[in-house]
């Protein structure tokens, strides 16, 4: 892990452009199951507001391929790469699903029981033809299990004391396809200090193919009262 002069910006990535055309499943016959398929999923995974933009197919012979952007808020976002998972091992009526990239964001909501309450955006590509469950599958899921497994996006303080399971956790994560084989993960966030930083990115690299991890922006703050480390970082990975 290499840092980086405070004086450097990082340039500003964005997810995906905003599909243009969007509409909701209903506006395609050839999505009627997927649709009814997709949200029994997100509703077995305890979404909510979850939301459905769809643009018009790419044809190519009798493929379509339809881009999708997928909103919803959930608990519990380590259980993303799970969700992605079963996502993209649908194959029903000849159509599959396949994850373009995404991000997760902290909010200030959280539920009844405690849990802190996150809002996930994911674009993805539903192929329809006989052959959609051929279509590869390039979204970096393991390196995501990973680093949602070192870092959280539950805050590490309760009552103004330090949580001592939780000494890094994330206010935004993002996943973003440079090309079919080469992914950036940008995340933001807290750490306990610069040690507990570097541990963590070194104990990530080391249990994926993530590399190269750089923190263009780290400041001394505090957070209810207590200091941290918070942090603005990047890492890449080719699959």
């Amino acid at each position: 892990m290499r840092y980086l002069g405070s004086m450097i910006v990082l340039l500003a990535f964005l997810l995906v452009p905003v599909l243009s055309g969007a509409a909701d499943f209903s506006a395609y016959s050839e999505l009627d199951v997927a649709g009814s398929f997709l949200n029994s999923l997100f509703e077995h995974f305890e979404t909510k507001q979850l939301a459905f933009n769809v643009s018009k197919p790419f044809e190519l012979g009798v493929l379509k391929r339809f881009p999708v952007e997928i909103g919803f808020l959930m608990c519990e976002p380590e259980r993303t790469p799970d969700l992605i998972e079963e996502l993209e091992s649908i194959f029903e009526s000849d159509t599959s699903v396949r994850v373009s990239s995404m991000a997760i964001f902290s909010s200030a909501d959280v539920r009844q029981d405690g849990k802190i309450v996150v809002k996930v955006v994911m674009y993805a590509d539903i192929f329809c033809s006989p052959a959609a469950d051929e279509a590869k599958r390039f979204f970096p899921n393991d390196e995501l299990r990973e680093i949602l497994k070192k870092a959280r996006f539950e805050p590490g303080v309760q009552s103004q004391q330090n949580i001592d399971e939780i000494s890094i956790w994330l206010t935004s994560l993002r996943v973003i396809s440079e090309k079919n084989s080469k992914w950036a993960f940008e995340l933001a966030g807290y750490a306990r200090d610069d040690e507990t930083l570097r541990t963590a990115t070194d104990e990530i690299s080391a249990s994926s193919g993530l590399s190269d991890f750089v923190f263009p922006t780290t400041s001394q703050t505090t957070y209810a009262k207590l200091p941290f480390l918070k942090f603005d970082g990047r890492a890449s990975f080719i699959k």
